[in-house]
Formats: C-alpha cells, structure tokens, sequence
C-alpha cells in the first residue's frame, strides 16, 4: 500500500537515481540567485555541494557560489 511522504523526502526520491543525488541544475542556473537549504535542496555537506556547484561549470558555464546560513547562493554568470 502507498504512503505518504514530506517535501525533503519527497526531493530524496525524485532526484535520487542509482545511489547518485541528481539536482535540477538547469533549473537552478537560470542566471537568477538561488538560497538553496541544506536539507532541503540538497542534501551532501556545505563543502561538498559547492565542489559540485564548480564541477556543473563544465557544462553550464560559470557559477558563483557563496556559502551562507543554513545553505548556499548559487547563480549562473553570463
């Protein structure tokens, strides 16, 4: 039988694939500012999803990352 889940859990099913945490960059690099909430948003260490903000410039161009309070700003810069 179905149950039901929270948002974070909800977040945790959908953009988990083959153990690997899948993000919406496309959506999230849009050239707008992002506060995306550990926990909420993603859901490895501060350092580590800002190492893997660096990586997605491979394939979006450049990103400024900023750690702040309970997360990171993210943006896109053309």
């Amino acid at each position: 039988m179905g149950r039901t889940v929270d948002d974070t859990e909800a977040m945790q099913l959908i953009f988990k694939a083959n153990g690997v945490m899948k993000y919406p960059w496309h959506v999230w690099l849009n050239g707008e500012w992002w506060h995306l909430i550990k926990g909420t948003d993603y859901f490895a260490s501060t350092k580590a999803f800002t190492q893997r903000c660096y990586r997605e410039q491979r394939h979006y161009g450049k990103i400024t990352v900023r750690i702040v309070e309970n997360g990171v700003l993210i943006k896109m810069v053309d």
